[in-house]
């Protein structure tokens, strides 16, 4: 097996229920903070499970133009993520 295998970080992007930046993602993961909380996104009484892990506090307004600041779905959400990266990498 070989293992000389290289791998390059060309960029970071976090939008997580830890921190909405690198900065602060890793901060929160160096210190145990958890970013399970009781969920306040919707009414969760229907259900048996209360806490998750929610994204809180960004704004995804820079990251859209301004005709589509419309709830967005996830494979929408993971796209912005990754245009994100790429823009701190320098790539963009």
């Amino acid at each position: 097996m070989n293992n000389d295998r290289r791998v390059v970080i060309t960029g970071l992007g976090s939008v997580t229920p830890l921190g909405n930046d690198v900065e602060t993602f890793w901060s929160n993961l160096k210190n145990g903070v958890s970013g399970i909380r009781a969920i306040d996104a919707f009414d969760t009484s229907a259900y048996d499970c209360r806490i998750g892990g929610q994204v809180h506090n960004f704004d995804p307004k820079p990251f859209f133009k301004k005709t589509s600041a419309a709830p967005i779905d996830l494979p929408s959400f993971q796209w912005r993520r990754q245009k994100w990266q790429s823009k701190t990498a320098g790539l963009m």
